[in-house]
């Protein structure tokens, strides 16, 4: 189980700097640090450190604090040789501790700000000197001088966020990684079911629906993350048990979704699976299986993904109105849809539609079968289409 230590933080220390919280995750290799550098944090790293010596990794997600802890973890990380990671955010001083990381990681959407520090008093009064003890520390990381420069002429009032490709050829960032790498990270000091659940509706307009649809099942799926979470999963775990769930959650209205919500819904899959089958065909029975899970969306375009949650919404939102095919009326039109797809895949490729699992050797064909046989229902009069949609999706999803 994750350790966790509040600090209060001293009486000297500038009441605007939040609170922190450290937590020890994966086993124990890996320590966040979120919230603010206040008096002390240093210190208390140290400290849990000393009692967990097979911590590898540090997250660092933060708004900053005072300079001096921050070139106290600098040496602190240094000196134990460890690796470390924002997920998130690291601003200010943040930025200096962050440089204390003998390989030093990042999410592609995490954010590195920089700015001057301002006279803290203490120790390193004055901007000049606190100016001069960041050069150094920046230096002996190996971070290009005229980026700190740059960094350090911006004003306290203000923020410089490099983009990646300048944190990188910079030496800030020495390797990006994918949310399968460490922990997730960087969601605050205190992660709850509300943490959760504020996090989920920033990111996407499908919970929102489905809290309004399924109230009780979105209020455990929050609290589900949330324990995870503070047990340590990866970004990608969470990521793929979340759409999977959802995935359950969704599937059974597909049967009676109206017209208009199943067809969008259809077409935002087709342009899925043509963008898979030109970059991975092996993904589309991954989609069907268990929806987009974090390998899926990161071969997706941003409008094949927001096509997909539009679609979800729509679906989640409709009133239970449509009526799945009678078997004489799927007969039918799958005689209309044979017809279409005629010459588009073979008779081996669309026999693997049946089957209940796919041997990785035929997903490629399995690929070229789905597609094709969603391309040819959208080809189909509206009613059709939207008809063998709430058959095939409701009852073979």
């Amino acid at each position: 189980m994750p350790v966790m230590l509040f600090a209060a933080g001293a009486a000297a220390a500038d009441e605007t700097i939040p609170d922190f919280r450290l937590r020890v995750m994966r086993g124990g290799t890996e320590l966040e640090i979120a919230g603010g550098l206040r008096p002390g944090i240093a210190e208390r790293t140290e400290k849990l450190l000393a009692t967990h010596p097979a911590v590898t990794v540090v997250h660092l997600n933060s708004t900053g604090g005072v300079v001096k802890e921050g070139l106290d973890l600098f040496h602190l990380f240094r000196g134990r040789k460890l690796d470390t990671y924002v997920s998130n955010i690291c601003f200010s001083a943040c930025t200096v501790a962050f440089a204390g990381g003998r390989e030093r990681y990042a999410l592609d959407a995490a954010r590195i700000g920089f700015h001057e520090p301002i006279n803290e008093g203490g120790p390193l009064a004055g901007v000049g000197i606190a100016k001069d003890e960041l050069r150094r520390a920046y230096d002996a990381a190996g971070f290009n001088r005229a980026l700190v420069e740059r960094g350090l002429k911006v004003p306290h009032a203000d923020l410089w966020t490099p983009t990646r490709d300048e944190l990188t050829a910079a030496g800030v960032v020495t390797g990006y990684v994918d949310g399968g790498r460490f922990s997730a990270s960087g969601w605050g000091v205190s992660v709850t079911p509300a943490t959760v659940r504020e996090e989920f509706r920033k990111s996407s307009p499908v919970y929102a629906a489905l809290e309004r649809s399924q109230p009780g099942q979105a209020r455990e799926l929050y609290a589900r993350v949330a324990k995870l979470y503070g047990r340590g999963a990866t970004s990608d775990e969470l990521f793929g048990m979340v759409s999977l769930r959802v995935h359950e959650l969704v599937q059974p209205r597909f049967a009676n979704a109206p017209d208009g919500p199943i067809l969008q819904f259809g077409r935002a899959m087709a342009r899925q699976f043509a963008e898979l089958q030109a970059k991975d065909p092996g993904m589309c029975w991954q989609v069907m299986r268990a929806g987009s899970t974090p390998a899926v969306t990161a071969l997706l375009s941003e409008a094949a993904q927001r096509d997909e949650r539009d679609a979800l919404v729509a679906i989640l939102q409709s009133p239970a109105t449509g009526r799945t095919l009678s078997k004489s009326g799927q007969a039918r039109v799958m005689v209309a849809l044979r017809r279409i797809v005629e010459g588009r895949i073979t008779s081996a490729q669309f026999a693997l539609l049946d089957r209940p699992e796919i041997a990785p050797a035929d997903r490629p064909d399995y690929c070229v079968a789905i597609a094709a046989i969603l391309d040819g229902i959208l080809q189909l009069p509206e009613r059709d289409a939207a008809g063998l949609l709430r058959t095939f999706l409701g009852q073979n999803n």
